[in-house]
């Protein structure tokens, strides 16, 4: 059975998850930290097939997709709105 979560525990859960992808603190994500993170999955996630490390252009695809605010970076407030 699925455990009952209210919306406070959901978002301290989101900024849990968000400090550890913010690697420098900044209080945002850029892609320089997507593209580390996304090319670390496979060395911290057991059974995950090695993948391709993300180019430049393609890490600051993803960041445009969750950026909500324009400014070329994830913050927490916009990660709640995603």
């Amino acid at each position: 059975m699925r455990e009952f979560r209210t919306p406070e525990q959901q978002e301290e859960s989101i900024r849990s998850a968000f400090k550890m992808l913010d690697k420098d603190g900044s209080g945002y994500i850029e892609w320089n930290e997507m593209k580390y993170i996304l090319s670390s999955v496979p060395n911290t996630v057991p059974n995950i097939v090695p993948l391709v490390p993300l180019t430049d252009e393609e890490a600051e695809a993803l960041i445009h997709v969750a950026d909500t605010d324009g400014d070329g970076r994830i913050d927490f407030k916009g990660t709640l709105m995603c």
